[in-house]
């Protein structure tokens, strides 16, 4: 299974930083800017282009009359916001994974006091949907953690608190999948429905996939390891 961390994982971490390519950075301070405008009801909302790399995301529920909104995100302006949430209704990002293996998920994830806290993410590379682990998310007024309960925001202060991070480098099918899919799928069945969740900086990275060598450039390299062989022989 793969690896999951809340507020952060040593190993994970290190890795994120050792020269990783990110495919896709979804920040939404451009592509949701409509959503701070005019709020958008219905069941369905998107394509939301990322502001970084190649890839859209969505937010797909059941209910119509689910609202889509920009507000703050976790340290930044805007994030991707929605209510009316069911079980099952999640937050897709199509990104190509073209060129990499090793694939990283970094997100910020946050609910309101009446909004669902418990999500999975599920991935898919063109066929059906595998899930890759489960967690639950902080509510963006108060947080309790091991030394009681905090006050926290999504705002204009990031806090770390918030972030979540899959390691997903055994999913094998995930390498180089021009068709990979991820969703936050809510799974949360004893929270009401009526409160927000919101998803900000999401980002897929991972490591470049090794080149190989085309037949023809195969076909010169053996060529000129005989050459090299022929003339060594005669130079004795």
């Amino acid at each position: 299974m793969a690896g999951v961390a809340l507020g952060g994982l040593a190993g994970i971490v290190e890795r994120a930083e050792a020269g990783t390519i990110t495919a896709a950075a979804f920040t939404f301070e451009t592509s949701a800017v409509p959503l701070t405008v005019t709020a958008v009801t219905a069941a369905s909302y998107g394509p939301l282009l990322a502001e970084s790399g190649v890839g859209s995301a969505f937010g797909v529920h059941a209910a119509s009359t689910t609202v889509y909104s920009s507000p703050a995100g976790n340290g930044s302006a805007r994030s991707f916001s929605s209510n009316v949430w069911a079980a099952g209704d999640y937050y897709e990002f199509d990104v190509p994974t073209t060129g990499l293996k090793d694939i990283l998920v970094s997100f910020d994830q946050g609910s309101s006091g009446t909004g669902p806290k418990v999500f999975t993410l599920t991935g898919s590379a063109g066929g059906a949907f595998s899930t890759f682990g489960t967690y639950t998310v902080f509510n963006t007024v108060t947080s309790t953690v091991a030394a009681g309960s905090v006050t926290t925001n999504f705002g204009a202060t990031s806090n770390p608190g918030f972030n979540i991070l899959f390691d997903l480098s055994t999913i094998t099918a995930l390498n180089n999948a021009a068709g990979a899919v991820l969703r936050i799928v809510e799974a949360d069945t004893t929270t009401a429905v009526a409160g927000t969740n919101r998803v900000d900086n999401f980002i897929l990275s991972g490591n470049a996939v090794a080149s190989t060598p085309e037949p023809a450039s195969l076909a010169l390299v053996a060529v000129g390891a005989c050459a090299l062989g022929i003339r060594r022989r005669r130079s004795v």
